[in-house]
């Protein structure tokens, strides 16, 4: 199945629409998304979203949900079901035809690098399973899960993980892809 989502990437992978796409995610990490946490914490809450930590303990993530007024949990609780569902989606496709555009130029056919085109695949589930526990930690507030809490941590840091060996595997692929004059292989 990872060869046939690699290939799939692979006929995907069009110059312009990776940057298209990598250029999409820049402004939405950089407009929509702090938009979304001004609007749901005003100055009642200036807590950054539990999404962007690496590591929390539990104690710290109530902690911060504890600072959230009941208007700024509702509207963290919509933006996890919405922004944050495409948000997974478009820096997936940003990567994943990065890689593979980049790849195409810097690893001939058949070599055994290529299919690592998949890697923002793992932070996608990581984030979907992230977000499903934020949801979760939100509408059960303020009853607190210890478990979830922990949940929540593994797949976060999981997340952070394959996003930063995603941009590791670009920044190779280019490297590979500038040494090779950016001509296909």
């Amino acid at each position: 199945m990872l060869h046939a989502i690699s290939n799939r990437f692979y006929s995907w992978a069009k110059g312009w629409l990776a940057l298209t796409l990598a250029a999409l995610d820049l402004a939405f990490m950089g407009f929509v998304m702090p938009l979304a946490g001004k609007l749901a914490g005003g100055s009642a809450s200036p807590e950054p979203p539990l999404d962007l930590l690496f590591f929390s303990a539990p104690s710290e993530t109530f902690a911060r949900l504890e600072r959230y007024d009941e208007r700024a949990r509702l509207f963290y609780l919509g933006s996890e079901l919405t922004l944050d569902l495409l948000h997974p989606i478009l820096y997936t496709l940003a990567l994943g035809l990065l890689i593979s555009w980049l790849f195409q130029r810097g690893f001939a056919r058949g070599d055994k690098m290529r299919i690592l085109n998949v890697t923002p695949l793992g932070a996608w589930s990581l984030d979907l399973l992230e977000n499903l526990c934020i949801v979760a930690m939100l509408a059960l507030w303020p009853e607190r899960s210890v478990p979830l809490a922990w949940m929540l941590t593994v797949f976060r840091m999981g997340k952070w993980i394959f996003v930063s060996a995603s941009a590791a595997l670009a920044a190779m692929g280019f490297a590979l892809a500038a040494r090779n004059g950016f001509k296909p292989r």
